[in-house]
């Protein structure tokens, strides 16, 4: 039986090959996951179709922005952020305490349906604060959403099961 060898040169070109794999392979994991996380600084890919044409990003349903700040999305709506830094200033002022944002509230508790769970229906308050001794829930809404029925179905729940009004600001 013959032993295949190979020449010393020949095996250190191989242990150099193994190493450049092995540092490319964990570049790529550091690639990864840098773009999982998704910096503020990263131009996000353009989506493509499957045809392969660009994709335009869609406007947001109600006209919102998002607002970020440092990369971390900090309120769903300008309308939102502005609220918010002026209640924040109201409690630094002392006029209102226990300012929170994104509350939820159990509507309606899950149930069984058809033999499937069914999830609990819930309502999520964007800022609740208290002022004096009374709970202050309030919601951040445009004009055309004060009028939107799953909304105005909430409120209501929200005052039959809590005894909470909600203040649309």
């Amino acid at each position: 039986m013959s032993h295949l060898r190979i020449t010393p040169e020949r095996y250190q070109e191989l242990q150099e090959r193994r190493k450049q794999e092995a540092e490319g392979r964990k570049l790529a994991a550091i690639e990864r996951s840098t773009i999982a996380q998704k910096p503020a600084d990263i131009p996000l890919p353009i989506p493509k179709a499957k045809n392969g044409r660009k994709v335009a990003k869609k406007p947001p349903k109600h006209g919102n922005h998002k607002v970020f700040e440092g990369g971390v999305k900090v309120a769903d709506s300008k309308r939102e952020h502005k609220r918010w830094l002026e209640l924040v200033l109201l409690q630094k002022a002392g006029n209102i305490q226990h300012l929170e944002k994104q509350v939820p509230f159990e509507l309606v508790p899950s149930v069984i349906l058809d033999g499937r769970k069914k999830p609990p229906v819930k309502y999520l308050a964007d800022f609740v604060y208290w002022k004096g001794d009374v709970q202050v829930i309030e919601d951040a809404k445009s004009p055309h959403l004060r009028k939107d029925p799953v909304f105005r179905l909430k409120k209501h729940l929200m005052k039959s099961v809590h005894n909470l009004d909600i203040i649309e600001v």
